[in-house]
Order: C-alpha cells, then structure tokens, then sequence
C-alpha cells in the first residue's frame, strides 16, 4: 500500500495547526511523560511514543523507551497513522506491505507491533500520533484499543491547553506592557518625558515623608525658562518645543542621581532635591542655571543658534519638621521664582521654610 500525499494545501494547514501548538523542540514535561508511561503499564509494550509529525521529520514531546528525541518522517508509518480515520494497527510489520519496509522495522529498534491513534486538534487538524509499539508481532485486546484512543484524546487535551497557557500568558503580559506604557503617558510628560504636574506633586509628598523619617532637610526648585513666549513668537512652536527638549536634557543631566523633575507648566519645571542642606540645594540650583545659559541652544543643523536662552529659579528649602503641605510649599517656591524674574531673571532666589510652616 502506498500513502497518497496530503494535497499541499491540506498539508500546510496542518503544519499550520501544529506550528501553533509551540511544542517542538520544547523540553519535557511531566505530565506528557506520566501518560506515556501509564500506556505502557496497560498495553505492555516497551516502547510508548507522543510522536509530532512535522513537515520532514517525526518529534517526541514524550518517550517510553530506548527511542531517538526525533526519526525521519516515513511514508509507511507515521504517515499513515495520522490520515487514519482510527486506531491504526500493525500485528506483525515485517509481513504488512505498509511497513516492512521502514527503518524502524528493517533496522533498529526492530519493531514489528504497532499501535496508534491520530492526535486531532480541535480545529479537526491532525499532528501527530500517541503509539506503542513491540520487537515482537502482537495484538492489543479491544479493551487495551479503547485505552489508547482515551489517553489519545487526553493528550491532545493536554497539548491545546498547553497552548492556551501559554497564550494566556502571552495575552497578559502583552496587556501589562500596554498598562505599563498607559501608565508612562498618564504619568509623564509626552514632550520631554518627564514627571507630569501630578506625578510630581505625588512624590513631593512622599519625599516629605520620608524627610521626617530620616530627619533630612530638603528642597523643592521651581523654575521657568526666560522669554519663552518670546522665543515661539519669533520662531514658532517647533523651536519652542526644541528649546524646551534642550532645556530639559542639561537640566537632567545636571541634577543628581535621586532628584525628581517635573513639567508644571508651559514653560516652567518643578525639581524635588531630597535629602540636602541649603548650601547643597543652591549648588544645585546654580549649576542647573549655568547648564542651560552657558551654551547656545542650536536649532537644527544648519540654522541660528538661540543665545539668549536661561532660567529664572525659586528654592525654597524645607526643614525636616515642617509641618507645611506640599501646595503651599510650591507656592512659597512659585513666589521665590517671580521674585529672581522681577529682580532680572536668570538668577536664583533661594528661601528657607520656618519649622512651624
């Protein structure tokens, strides 16, 4: 008997099936090795095989017995045993014109008895076979036949629920990125990426915390970038956004590791400086200041640099007992601010909250 060929579309359906199983080549796994194992306890074969058959080659999610992880797929064999409309039966292979001529008859392991059922997925897709098999011709006694097409269907059970899982799993974290990148917009800045009003307001709370925990001392800088209006006016609200991005990126670079920078307004940033003193807080302050004056802000490539851009700052630093709340610590801040604008701008203004404020 020789095998008809799957058509080719039938054929790339099935692998199609398989392929989304994602179980070849994966390591094993207990359950599939217990079901195995439990085949052979009720057939007595010393061979039990959950056997995928891919495109040019047959794999073993799980073995029972001396057997390869992997076997040529054979048109007499594995072939056969998944176009078969049941259990697919072999007494003896060496006289069965559809398999004497195997390998796996002809030559090791020598096999002569053969028992399978086609594993089905639900989409009625078939991709592989449970089998047992013995060196010596047999048969299997009908109850022994109901077992293997049982454990058949548990396996396929086994290895769509094993896809799901994973789907799942796949499903979700996908859905915790998206949370995650929700997240980021809700929390952050969309032009220069960093904390939105709230966000940083949130951690000047928590910075104030821990502040009368740990009894240190802070400060909290309010800033605004000078003649900003000016510059979107002159030059549109693209190079006031570059300005803005180029702002950012020296303040940024100028704050220490642990300080906190939001944007609080269209032109104006809030710094959090945990745990410092005045002297630290305003060396702070004044190196931000000179970051972003000290060198001209280039446009593009090959347009005008823009030299007249600097930030005016307020500072206020916040003892560790202050009993304060952080609105009005902000707008002690907001009120140091307008005090270095009116006194010139691109300067700082640095106050002290008292204990009981």
């Amino acid at each position: 008997m020789v095998d008809t060929p799957l058509l080719p579309k039938q054929e790339a359906a099935r692998l199609a099936s398989l392929h989304r199983l994602e179980v070849l080549d994966t390591p094993t796994e207990e359950s599939f090795d217990a079901l195995t194992g439990l085949l052979a306890h009720l057939t007595g074969m010393p061979i039990v095989l959950l056997g995928l058959v891919d495109r040019e080659r047959v794999w073993f999610k799980s073995r029972h017995g001396a057997m390869p992880q992997e076997v040529e797929r054979e048109p007499g064999l594995w072939t056969s045993a998944i176009r078969a409309s049941g259990p697919y039966l072999i007494e003896d292979a060496l006289s069965d014109p559809r398999t004497r001529d195997t390998p796996l008859v002809s030559g090791a392991p020598g096999m002569r008895a053969y028992a399978g059922v086609a594993l089905q997925t639900s989409e009625g897709e078939v991709v592989g076979t449970l089998c047992c098999m013995d060196r010596v011709p047999r048969s299997l006694a009908p109850e022994q036949i109901h077992m293997l097409v049982a454990l058949g269907n548990v396996a396929m059970h086994l290895l769509e629920g094993r896809a799901a899982v994973r789907r799942a799993l796949e499903l979700e974290r996908q859905l915790q990125t998206l949370q995650g990148q929700l997240g980021e917009k809700v929390s952050h800045d969309p032009l220069t990426g960093v904390w939105h009003r709230s966000t940083i307001m949130d951690l000047l709370g928590q910075v104030q915390v821990r502040a009368m925990r740990d009894q240190k001392a802070f400060g909290v800088m309010m800033l605004d970038v000078d003649h900003f209006k000016q510059v979107t006016d002159q030059f549109g609200h693209a190079v006031g956004d570059h300005v803005l991005l180029a702002v950012t990126a020296r303040l940024k670079d100028t704050l220490r590791g642990g300080d906190a920078i939001g944007r609080v307004g269209i032109e104006g940033f809030m710094c959090v400086l945990e745990n410092c003193d005045i002297e630290a807080a305003l060396h702070v302050a004044e190196r931000c200041r000179a970051a972003v004056c000290r060198l001209p802000v280039s446009i593009d490539h090959e347009g005008p640099s823009l030299t007249m851009v600097s930030i005016s700052v307020g500072l206020i630093m916040v003892p560790w007992n202050s009993e304060a709340q952080p609105g009005e610590i902000v707008r002690r801040a907001d009120a140091l601010l307008y005090q270095s604008r009116r006194d010139g701008r691109n300067r700082v203004t640095v106050g002290v909250l008292e204990t009981g404020s």
